[in-house]
């Protein structure tokens, strides 16, 4: 029988029950339950399990751990929905932080458009997300949010893009992201851009520095 199948046969028998014992008044059993929804909790137990979290009871932290090993697609996408929907600003980078964890690909899009937003304390922790799981085609976009940076949060935003161009197998493709991006923009952009090609350091990335610097 495959992993995946076992897990299925598991969550269907089990889940019901784990369920009910989520109601009991008794810490210990209580807890047995959350740390079971890690194996066999779906996307329904999603809400309670993040009730618990949000909850900051002694709980929180095993309702964290079961919603980062949770499988399925359907899980990110609820944790996606929360994120995209709650006003709560720790909520958000908490929501982040485990899709980050859980390898979300499905969440680019949503931490891309954090990153274009205006919370930076939830734009540094969707970069810090991007800078593990986006990939080059994923740059342009990151660099819309490097403009809303400054000081220490460009600083941690280019590092992320950076992250992103050194996963090019090819080192001589790893500037290439950004400089489809430095070729279109204006000066101002293109002397923003020179620290993130100085830190690519690719030959391709190293030309436009030294261009400037004989200006």
């Amino acid at each position: 029988m495959k992993p995946g199948t076992r897990r299925t046969q598991v969550r269907k028998t089990a889940l019901p029950a784990i369920v009910r014992a989520l109601q009991s008044d008794t810490v210990p059993v209580k807890r047995a339950a959350v740390v079971a929804l890690s194996e066999a909790g779906d996307a329904s137990t999603v809400p309670i399990l993040l009730a618990l979290m949000f909850s900051g009871g002694e709980l929180a932290a095993d309702a964290r751990t079961s919603l980062e090993a949770m499988d399925g697609e359907a899980v990110d996408l609820a944790l996606i929905n929360v994120m995209q929907t709650t006003e709560d600003s720790g909520q958000r980078r908490t929501l982040i932080d485990i899709l980050n964890n859980r390898r979300a690909l499905s969440a680019i899009p949503a931490f891309l458009a954090e990153v274009r937003g205006d919370d930076k304390s939830v734009r540094r922790n969707a970069m810090t997300a991007l800078g593990r799981l986006a990939g080059p085609d994923h740059v342009a976009d990151m660099i819309q949010g490097l403009w809303k940076t400054e000081g220490g949060d460009r600083d941690h935003a280019e590092r992320a893009i950076t992250g992103v161009c050194q996963r090019i197998a090819d080192c001589n493709d790893q500037a290439g992201p950004v400089m489809a991006v430095y070729v279109d923009s204006d000066d101002s952009q293109k002397n923003g851009l020179l620290p993130l090609l100085g830190r690519i350091g690719s030959s391709d990335a190293l030309k436009p520095i030294r261009t400037a610097l004989t200006d």
